[in-house]
């Protein structure tokens, strides 16, 4: 036994036994609110007081409109709303909250709905725990029957350790900041510990993070609720506001014509609490409330939540909870399009903008921003295009006049460009949500989305929408395309009349969206996977190795077992002209990617020159010719050809791509290569491996051998090579392999002729003859090729042309002269 194991089991052995010995339920505080619930005045208060007030209003309403004898009754339905109200509440606030006691008796941790339903027996625990109706919506969320898990709780004779059990809960507990030991600590504790809970949501493939995660859902849920009910609260109070305090925002009325007030929106509609970009918020505050130059520049991609932020800023100025300098400040979005659209020319626009910036500047209340403002900050004014940079320019500078830009990267550097305004702003880059952060955030919208449709929304479904969207649709941001997606989702369920969003509706819409395999695996996909060589070796002769590599990588990555972090699989064909690795690729793309024209082939001696980066990434012009396919084709195979030939700076970008499965392109945009399998090939060192072919060396010495003269010429560097899944050495053809490749060569021409209803004979000395007159082992099979265009297909075409063939002939080629024989 590892001594290190025996001393902690030592140590858990007397922590529990200290839990045990001072533990006491009936000592603790929380007891008597325990005890008071066993009577029912105290268990249905709520329910009571709710009956005695509709008593109330029915006899009121008697007593005025009916009879007048009503009035005891009145007094006395009145005198037990007040009764049960002040027992509730005192249930409720006193009872129900005692203060903690420092005793060491674990059971002052207890909330009440733990202290309720303890029992010694952690079966009978839980099955008292999960009659909280906060467990039903925790359940079927998760997509569990509570009904099952109760009866399976309840029927299963106990085998477990309650004490350890409780000190897991109170861990739980402190993990997350908390004092009291509550329902759902015990059952996040329980979720992957218990040995009953563990198995069941083994099988469901949920763990303890997701019932915290659906936890947190519930209490989000009941929090928003319950602050929008009490309307007395100071939040919702404020937001009636006066007239006065609008007068002190200023006369703005030019302003107010082509502007969104954002602050106005907030009191009427309200803004839920932002979720992530704590951090930009409070760096967009900073650079707002300081002296000098005051405007920001909100940096991201579209969907990221840059108007968010503007939102909270709006939000947090209103209730006062920001900086000193912006609270009680308005934030009002200018509507530049809206604007421009009224104007009838360039000069009103720059005259009514000086109004408007006057304004703001004269309010002194005011924060201004701009939605997209880089294509009003361009530097330049044409047809179709305006630029305001020259009236903003000179309000920059002004404390008075604070201003937030939104724009993408690519924006930015065209503001950064322009001298006239770039200097006057600091930048804020905002990211994409955390996958953490985006569940939340569609927990919160999954409330909408069920109203709207009319379908439920479970947590598993929510949870796949994260996973495939990161995988799958790497070019847009976190959360705008997991929220595309959900709505997406529950389009397609309602139109196939499912009434729960599940993880399974979530692959197969993204396995069609994205012509991506996602999810379980049909029996065709098995049969592919399983017999992938085989069917490969359809295609082509030899190169046992390079189709064994291939097949093991698209394997291990549809079973999820290889890393999500790059490519399928990169693989380097290294060999001499003509002995199958572009013809493995396209084997490849014609079985698994079902079609060849999924793959992406990109000749790489086109590409010798540092000024060629552009063409293949692109720029702030134009896309690059690989990552422009790349976005439009995020699974195929990408076929770099002649390699070597590159440039060697062009080479470096692709230690990326290998490494980390994406690049950046010219246009300041990753794209990702998660799911494509990447083949290159290169020539180099064909003549070595010629030569120590006749000298029947072993192909793994072979191999070394090029490797050590790629590294000694420079043609590659190890850190390059070692980037690649794997290097796969492809030999020259023998006479009996070109042999096999004339069969396969002839019977595409037989299945073409077929389909004319010509019947194609191919003879043993047809193809004999083709392999005398093509073998030639520095061209491989290419020479084979050309032979056959040569003497057969050139045969077949003026027999066809002529006439001498036609439908229902039987034909075929004589093998030493190569001439036409028609056999009926």
């Amino acid at each position: 036994m590892d001594s290190n194991s025996f001393y902690y089991d030592i140590i858990f052995y007397f922590r529990n036994m200290a839990i045990k010995e001072q533990f006491n339920l009936v000592n603790s505080s929380i007891y008597s609110a325990v005890k008071m619930n066993r009577f029912v005045v105290f268990r249905k208060a709520r329910l009571l007081k709710t009956i005695s007030l509709l008593l109330f209003l029915i006899f009121l309403f008697y007593f005025l409109i009916v009879d007048d004898n009503f009035v005891s009754l009145i007094f006395l339905s009145f005198s037990l709303f007040l009764l049960f109200f002040q027992i509730e509440y005192f249930f409720n606030v006193k009872l129900k909250y005692p203060k903690i006691v420092d005793n060491g008796n674990i059971a002052e941790l207890f909330s009440f709905d733990v202290a309720r339903s303890f029992s010694t027996n952690t079966c009978q625990f839980l099955y008292n725990l999960l009659e909280d109706s906060d467990f039903v919506f925790v359940f079927s969320r998760l997509g569990i029957d509570i009904r099952e898990v109760r009866a399976l709780l309840k029927t299963t004779k106990d085998n477990d350790d309650i004490w350890k059990l409780l000190e897991g809960s109170l861990n739980e507990s402190k993990n997350r900041g908390g004092v009291k030991i509550k329902k759902n600590d015990v059952l996040v504790f329980a979720s992957e510990n218990h040995f009953i809970l563990k198995e069941v949501f083994k099988n469901y493939d949920i763990d303890s993070e997701d019932v915290r995660n659906v936890f947190n859902w519930i209490y989000r849920m009941r929090k928003r609720a319950e602050n929008q009910s009490k309307f007395w609260k100071w939040e919702n109070l404020v937001k009636k506001g006066s007239l006065a305090k609008d007068w002190a925002s200023g006369y703005t009325i030019m302003l107010d014509k082509f502007s969104i007030n954002w602050t106005d929106y907030f009191k009427r509609n309200d803004f839920p609490d932002i979720i992530g970009h704590a951090k930009q918020i409070e760096e967009t505050e900073r650079i707002l409330a300081k002296g000098g130059i005051n405007n920001v520049l909100l940096v991201g991609d579209a969907g990221v939540g840059r108007i968010c932020i503007m939102r909270a800023l709006a939000k947090k100025s209103f209730y006062a909870e920001s900086l000193v300098g912006l609270n009680h400040k308005r934030v009002v979005e200018l509507d530049l399009p809206f604007l421009i659209a009224k104007v009838e020319n360039g000069e009103e626009l720059e005259n009514v903008l000086d109004h408007i910036f006057q304004e703001v500047v004269n309010s002194n209340n005011t924060i201004l921003f701009i939605n997209d403002i880089h294509n009003f900050l361009s530097g330049e004014s044409k047809p179709g295009k305006v630029d305001v940079s020259g009236v903003l320019a000179s309000y920059l500078p002004f404390d008075s006049f604070p201003i937030v830009g939104i724009t993408d990267y690519k924006g930015y550097r065209t503001i950064s460009n322009n001298s006239s305004v770039g200097s006057y702003f600091e930048k804020v880059d905002v990211p994409e949500l955390s996958q953490k952060d985006t569940i939340m955030f569609l927990q919160r919208q999954s409330i909408n989305m069920e109203f709207k449709y009319k379908k439920i929304i479970s947590y598993q479904a929510i949870k796949e929408i994260v996973i495939c969207s990161d995988r799958y649709i790497p070019e847009e941001p976190f959360p705008k395309k997991a929220l595309d997606l959900l709505d997406e989702a529950m389009m397609y369920i309602s139109q196939i009349n499912e009434k729960t969003l599940l993880p399974e509706h979530i692959r197969k819409i993204v396995s069609r969206k994205m012509n991506i395999p996602v999810g379980a695996m049909d029996t065709q996909e098995k049969d592919i996977l399983v017999n992938l060589e085989s069917l490969i070796h359809q295609r082509l002769i030899n190169q046992d190795s390079a189709v064994k590599e291939i097949s093991s990588a698209l394997r291990r990555s549809r079973s999820d077992i290889s890393s999500h972090d790059k490519p399928i699989g990169s693989f380097l064909f290294i060999g001499p002209t003509g002995v199958g690795k572009t013809q493995t690729a396209k084997a490849l793309a014609e079985v698994y990617f079902k079609d060849v024209r999924n793959m992406i082939r990109i000749d790489m001696s086109e590409f010798q020159t540092l000024n060629d980066i552009e063409r293949l990434i692109g720029s702030t012009k134009s896309e690059g010719l690989l990552t422009s396919q790349v976005k439009q084709k995020p699974f195929s195979l990408i076929l770099l050809d002649e390699l070597e030939k590159a440039h060697k700076d062009i080479l470096n970008l692709f230690l990326q791509v290998l490494d980390e499965g994406s690049i950046t392109d010219g246009m300041g945009q990753r794209v990702d290569f998660k799911n494509c399998i990447i083949i290159a090939t290169s020539n180099a060192g064909s003549n070595l491996i010629l030569e120590r072919a006749k000298d029947n060396v072993s192909s793994e010495s072979l191999k070394l051998e090029l490797l050590n003269y790629f590294f000694k010429e420079s043609i590659f560097k190890p850190e390059f090579i070692n980037r690649f899944s794997s290097v796969v050495l492809f030999e020259p053809l023998s006479k009996e392999h070109l042999l096999d490749i004339t069969q396969l060569i002839l019977e595409r021409i037989k299945k073409n002729l077929s389909d004319k209803g010509i019947d194609f004979k191919i003879t043993n000395e047809l193809k004999q003859e083709i392999v005398n007159i093509g073998y030639n082992p520095s061209f491989g099979a290419r020479e084979i090729n050309r032979v056959v265009q040569d003497k057969v297909e050139n045969a077949l075409a003026d027999g066809l042309i002529s006439g001498k063939i036609k439908k229902g002939s039987v034909v075929r080629i004589e093998g030493s002269s190569f001439d036409l024989v028609l056999t009926n």
